[in-house]
């Protein structure tokens, strides 16, 4: 199929540089531009549980502290703040 389209100039700069870096002809870098932009808009929406976020951005694992905080949490806090504001 034969297209004609009409570039502005920061596009058509924008062509040619990928051109340039990656050293592939017009009709191959438009290929792959619709095909990434066809993965992009194609991806499974299915939502991801709040343990796959977390470990994705690096926030599973990055904390230290006893075993089981999550389980006695309010009880160390607690000794947390009265150690902390205890001026005797």
């Amino acid at each position: 199929m034969l297209l004609n389209i009409d570039l502005e100039e920061p596009e058509f700069a924008k062509l040619s540089t990928i051109q340039k870096i990656t050293g592939k002809d017009l009709t191959e870098v438009l290929r792959d531009a619709i095909d990434n932009y066809h993965q992009q808009i194609n991806k499974d929406p299915s939502p991801k549980n709040p343990l796959q976020i977390f470990t994705e951005l690096g926030l599973v694992g990055c904390f230290e502290g006893e075993a089981d905080l999550s389980v006695n949490y309010k009880s160390t806090i607690k000794s947390y703040i009265l150690k902390k504001h205890d001026h005797r």
